[in-house]
């Protein structure tokens, strides 16, 4: 097999130990052309110099602040395709990776011109039987992302690679031909969604989306944020769902599955006694409705 240039871009924010652990799985896999290299998002914890000490073979670029999962990873992006890389891994840094993931999505990218993203099976990692994320969906009548697998244990019911609507961020492989197609993430998003938003333009341009199932990792999920319930999460992830919708067409029945989500969660939240949880999720209703994108607009 030839073994096109890889670059694996990793952002860490604050994560030494995450992305140390990582780093770590990295140097077991069995790819033998790649470069990684960290972009630090203004991380104050000395965690940027310590991994450049520990892992002095890593390509280290600091960003002075925190600009968000997107324009972090298009900082990294445009570091690699200017060196005339072949591939682009964007990959979290809360994930620990098996030995030949990244050699099984670029056997299959390399199979098929039209095959633009490819992403790997992902599990828990502290449940690594019962899988995050083998793919995603999007219903173009309610604008609405389902991550296919989700929560369920894995019985073989996922290990047949197909062409999917989109990927996870957390994981995403692509060509580095698409990206200079399709552009790069959109900074707009900030976090959330701007993984989804890459893959509708790159199905537009009729690239196919694949997910590999004997490509394999193990995810975190969501530590940069404290977690899916945090209210900094719900923030973006409600803002940029509106912005997603609206950016992209939103389906006949967007308004009405809206109203529901919203609904529900805040009844959820009220239950749970969480009001910071409520706030978060109403001022991203109001920063969409004032146009405010990238980062948000409040410290939650």
């Amino acid at each position: 097999m030839n073994y096109p240039k890889v670059a694996i871009i990793i952002l860490n924010w604050n994560g030494y130990s995450d992305t140390a652990e990582c780093l770590k799985s990295l140097k077991k896999i069995d790819y033998p052309n790649y470069e990684i290299v960290i972009v630090d998002n203004g991380s104050k914890d000395g965690s940027p110099d310590r991994l450049k000490r520990e892992f002095p073979y890593i390509t280290l670029l600091k960003n002075p602040d925190n600009l968000g999962f997107a324009e972090g990873c298009n900082v990294g992006m445009r570091y690699a395709l200017e060196r005339g890389v072949d591939y682009i891994l964007l990959l979290n840094n809360d994930t620990v990776v098996e030995q030949q993931f990244l050699t099984r999505m670029v056997e299959a990218a390399e199979r098929d011109s039209n095959t633009g993203i490819l992403c790997p099976k992902i599990y828990y990692y502290d449940k690594p039987n019962v899988i995050w994320t083998a793919g995603g969906k999007i219903n173009k009548l309610t604008s609405r992302t389902y991550a296919m697998g989700l929560n369920k244990a894995d019985k073989g019911q996922y290990d047949k690679l197909k062409e999917v609507d989109y990927v996870s961020g957390c994981a995403l492989l692509i060509k580095a031909e698409t990206v200079e197609k399709i552009g790069m993430l959109d900074k707009d998003y900030f976090n959330h969604y701007e993984d989804v938003d890459w893959c509708m333009r790159a199905r537009r341009r009729g690239y196919k989306i694949l997910y590999i199932p004997d490509s394999v990792i193990y995810h975190k999920v969501s530590m940069a944020l404290g977690g899916k319930y945090s209210p900094i999460h719900m923030y973006y992830q409600m803002r940029n769902w509106l912005w997603f919708a609206k950016k992209n067409g939103a389906g006949i029945l967007f308004v009405p599955c809206f109203i529901f989500v919203f609904v529900r969660r805040i009844i959820y939240l009220l239950v749970k006694l969480d009001l910071k949880g409520i706030y978060a999720n109403f001022l991203g209703v109001f920063d969409y409705l004032k146009g405010v994108r990238g980062k948000c607009s409040s410290n939650l």
